[in-house]
C-alpha cells in the first residue's frame, strides 16, 4: 500500500484515477445484466465523460451512448462514437446548427440519408425536418 500512497501523492489534482480491473468488471457486469434482461444498454457518459471509457462500454456490447448536450455529442463523435443519444432537450438556432453540422460531418446525414442513429429530444418542429 505504501507504493500506492506514494503514487497518489505525486498526482496533481483534480485528477481522475481509475482502477482498470474494477472498471472492466463493472462494465462487463452491467452489460451482462442488460443482456440477461433482454434490453439494450445505452449508458450515460455523465459519470465519466471520457471517450475511452465510452468506447469500452460499446465494445462490451452497449448499443450506443447517452450524453447530456450537443458539446458532449461532438466530443464523443470526434472520438468514434456513432450511435449517440442526446438526453436533454435541444433548443435554439445555434444548437440546431451545431447538430446539423455534427450529423453531416460525422455521418453524412442529410434529409435524404437517415441510416445512422442520431436521436435527440426536440422542442422545435422545424428541426424534425432536418
Amino acid at each position: 500500500m505504501k507504493r500506492a500512497d506514494h503514487l497518489y501523492g505525486s498526482v496533481d489534482t483534480p485528477a481522475l484515477l481509475v482502477d482498470r480491473g474494477i472498471l472492466r468488471r463493472n462494465i462487463s457486469d452491467m452489460q451482462k445484466r442488460a443482456d440477461k434482461a433482454g434490453v439494450s444498454l445505452r449508458p450515460h457518459t455523465k459519470t465519466h465523460r471520457t471517450p475511452a471509457i465510452a468506447s469500452m462500454q460499446v465494445e462490451a456490447g452497449a448499443k450506443g451512448i447517452t450524453v447530456a448536450k450537443a458539446g458532449e455529442a461532438e466530443v464523443m463523435a470526434e472520438n468514434g462514437m456513432d450511435d449517440i443519444f442526446i438526453a436533454n432537450e435541444i433548443f435554439g438556432d445555434r444548437k440546431f446548427a451545431r447538430l446539423r453540422k455534427l450529423a453531416a460531418l460525422q455521418w453524412g446525414w442529410t434529409t435524404g440519408n437517415r441510416s445512422r442513429h442520431f436521436p435527440v429530444f426536440l422542442k422545435d418542429r422545424l428541426i424534425r425536418q432536418m
